[in-house]
């Protein structure tokens, strides 16, 4: 690029003409977002052509585009996998194509044909299946090559010389038929001819030279592709961040990215069948959670900063996508039962059960990784069931307690995170049985002096006093109650019901007093009830409610109103007596195994 026309003095900022020269390919990662520019995109662009043109500015600046250089085999080009600047590169790209449509309409194919050799076509290599110097992603390739075909359907063109000798090859069509970028390149091409038609070939041709060579970019070739996040933060602040998703997705294609008809069959065979695990209607980033887990059980005392480095050298010595795509698999379901409660039936009922219980404790992501790879060495059968079970019942004691007294999760990451490793670092030989067992993990939480495992009388103290409506944990105390009671799991979509109102009535004040406060929110005052009998007692007295809670579909709301006549503080203070000589039990402490 003229160094006249520069913003900067670095050597690195060049024109598009300068960066798809000789045989350089700028690939949108397979599997990456696809293209996103809009009509008013286009304007800005268009307006900056324009100043350019009436001599309000001799070049502007385009901002940064950031790269990875992949590696290169013999008789192929050299490929830039695009970080950033996918939609400004993609757009001048779409831009010099619909000239060329343009000019070739027109009758001028050998000025069509030179604009295709120079800018959108790297030179004959006779190992080259793909030949476009733009390989978009997977899910506008099928756009991409409608727009080529357009173009070749050009009478006269597709048998020009320059083209018979280097016909365009882009790649595989894939994605849907239209989307945003046939419509932007639609835009582009009625523009384009309407610029042929009022200014002429020759103007028009100074346009397009303009477009490739005085709007410009500083390059930033990047020595790892691991710190893309990072580069693309700091520069696009208010952009759609890159994901450690994207990154695994692109690595886990870039081993294939000259071969793309397999990765399209492991994509749609392989890919997307794993991806598809992690949906869920309340999130559509559950693989993007998943992978920290998935990194702390090969090595815990990663950061979510250094996960990405971590994940390619466990995976370098894989041979292919497959292999990747299968280790992450292990951990799939386990993940999923933790995490959104999904119910699988190639595990055992009890284990699921035990997994849907820790799920149900509000998701403590704190625990994944530890019991990702306890429920791996399980199906390794190098822990027995019952030994899992009993592990993921301590856990859960452990967690629930905590809850109820209120303690603050702070700290439980650096527990489960590096647990395995330790309670294994005995074991010498693989057949040897795995020592990780209940009496283990008891002693290992224990022996953390800045983790409390509440004892009994914090227990107890929180269930009889303590605030269980605004706990986190509230709808999983009042369900094991449930449980408990007649031996089958409620409804989740039950409402918390409040015998003594929060807002109570004179009736229910002259009951309770003073008192009504420092109990409202107790576990005894509680009670599980349907969402229509919510707002239908609301602020009844008693004897409406106890009538209502008598229909209950809730067996603890029954045999409350059929045990209890009156609902005072003295018989709240029974109730709480009782729940919490149950929960001692049903949730023990580390001192009663």
């Amino acid at each position: 690029m003229d160094a006249r026309l520069k913003f900067t003095d670095e050597q690195a900022e060049t024109s598009f003409a300068d960066t798809v020269s000789g045989d350089s390919v700028l690939t949108i990662p397979l599997f990456q977002r696809p293209y996103r520019w809009t009509k008013q995109n286009l304007d800005w662009f268009w307006q900056d052509i324009e100043e350019i043109r009436e001599g309000a500015a001799q070049s502007e600046f385009m901002g940064v585009v950031v790269a990875v250089q992949r590696g290169v085999r013999a008789g192929r080009p050299i490929p830039f996998e695009i970080v950033d600047g996918q939609q400004r590169l993609s757009t001048i790209y779409l831009f010099v194509t619909a000239a060329v449509e343009a000019i070739a309409r027109s009758g001028e194919t050998t000025a069509a044909a030179n604009l295709v050799g120079t800018y959108l076509l790297v030179r004959r290599m006779a190992d080259n299946p793909i030949n476009t110097k733009l390989i978009p992603s997977y899910a506008d390739r099928r756009q991409f090559k409608n727009i080529w075909d357009r173009v070749l359907s050009i009478p006269g063109f597709s048998t020009h010389p320059d083209i018979q000798s280097n016909p365009p090859k882009p790649p595989t069509a894939s994605g849907a038929e239209n989307g945003r970028m046939t419509a932007q390149y639609n835009r582009m091409r009625t523009l384009l001819a309407r610029e042929l038609q009022e200014r002429g070939l020759e103007e028009l041709q100074e346009l397009i030279e303009l477009v490739v060579g005085r709007l410009s970019f500083v390059n930033i070739s990047l020595k790892d592709p691991t710190v893309a996040p990072k580069i693309f933060e700091r520069l696009n602040a208010r952009a759609e961040p890159i994901t450690i998703a994207d990154l695994v997705r692109n690595e886990v294609f870039s081993r294939i990215d000259d071969e793309p008809e397999e990765a399209h069959r492991i994509f749609e065979q392989h890919w997307e069948p794993f991806a598809a695990r992690f949906s869920s209607s309340n999130s559509n980033d559950l693989l993007e959670k998943f992978l920290f887990p998935y990194g702390l059980v090969f090595d815990h005392n990663i950061t979510k900063r250094e996960l990405f480095v971590s994940l390619r050298e466990r995976w370098a010595d894989m041979v292919g996508p497959i292999d990747i795509i299968t280790d992450m698999s292990r951990f799939a379901d386990t993940y999923m039962a933790l995490e959104s409660g999904q119910q699988f039936n190639h595990f055992d009922g009890k284990l699921m059960d035990a997994l849907n219980r820790i799920h149900r404790l509000n998701k403590p992501s704190s625990t994944y990784s530890f019991i990702l790879r306890l429920i791996d060495a399980h199906r390794d059968e190098e822990v027995s069931l019952e030994r899992v079970v009993a592990i993921l019942k301590v856990i859960e004691d452990f967690l629930f307690r905590r809850a109820i007294c209120g303690f603050e999760p702070t700290g439980l990451h650096a527990v489960f995170k590096g647990m395995w490793a330790d309670l294994t670092q005995s074991t010498e030989e693989a057949e040897e049985q795995i020592p990780v067992e209940p009496s283990a993990v008891i002693a290992y939480i224990s022996g953390k002096p800045t983790i409390s495992w509440p004892h009994d009388e914090d227990f107890e103290l929180a269930i009889r006093t303590g605030d269980l409506y605004h706990r986190k944990v509230n709808k999983f105390a009042l369900s094991e109650l449930e449980i408990a009671s007649v031996g089958e799991t409620p409804q989740d979509n039950f409402q918390i019901e409040h015998v003594l109102p929060q807002t109570p009535t004179e009736s229910w004040d002259q009951e309770f007093g003073e008192n009504w406060e420092s109990v409202v929110n107790s576990w005894a005052n509680l009670l599980p009830v349907t969402e229509k009998m919510n707002p239908q007692v609301a602020r009844s007295g008693y004897s409406v409610k106890r009538q209502a809670f008598a229909g209950s579909v809730f067996a603890t709301t029954r045999n409350f109103a059929e045990q209890i006549e009156e609902w005072n503080p003295d018989q709240l203070a029974a109730r709480a007596d009782e729940i919490a000589r149950w929960a001692v039990a049903r949730w023990p402490t580390n001192r009663q195994r």
